[in-house]
């Protein structure tokens, strides 16, 4: 039951997290820039990860004109750099900024399965079942054989009668 709780308060924490990042990356940023920065992360992994700054690389700029350049000059493009670097850490401050809700959800999520856990008596519902004591068992189950008995007859049932801790099965459990 625990790791359920657990599991349900992740989940609603990282639906919680990615809503706010969200909101805060459309409030933010502009589809044509956050272009340009993909485009300047696929230069700079060519030159400093593979070494092919001969690499072509065409993209649309700011402008709308569709752009052929090496990966080594997107790479040494100032504006770009600058544009990436920024939204990069923009990037990086949204995630932190996120991360209050995110743990505001988790912990109120957390809190209500707590106190709806403690608040649980012998009489309530857990999971569609329905706890009860052995003796209200045991009464339910005499008063099922004894409607069962009135519309059929006493005789009517000719096997034996299984019980479990005293507790005669129901008619229809065998």
């Amino acid at each position: 039951m625990a790791t359920q709780v657990i599991r349900y308060s992740i989940a609603v924490a990282a639906f919680v997290f990615t809503v706010t990042f969200g909101w805060f990356v459309v409030q933010n940023y502009e589809l044509d820039k956050v272009r340009l920065t993909g485009f300047y992360w696929v230069a700079q992994f060519n030159v400093e990860q593979k070494g092919s700054e001969a690499r072509q690389i065409t993209y649309v700029d700011l402008t709308g004109r569709q752009v052929t350049r090496s990966a080594g000059e997107i790479y040494a493009d100032a504006e770009m750099r600058d544009l990436y670097m920024r939204y990069n850490a923009n990037a990086k401050q949204f995630a932190f900024l996120a991360l209050l809700p995110t743990c505001i959800a988790f912990a109120l999520v957390l809190g209500v399965f707590a106190l709806v856990g403690r608040s649980l008596k012998n009489e309530e519902h857990v999971r569609g079942a329905r706890l009860v004591s052995q003796r209200d068992l045991k009464a339910w189950s005499r008063r099922k054989w004894r409607e069962y008995e009135r519309k059929f007859g006493k005789g009517s049932k000719s096997g034996p009668r299984y019980t479990l801790a005293s507790i005669e099965f129901g008619r229809v459990a065998v």
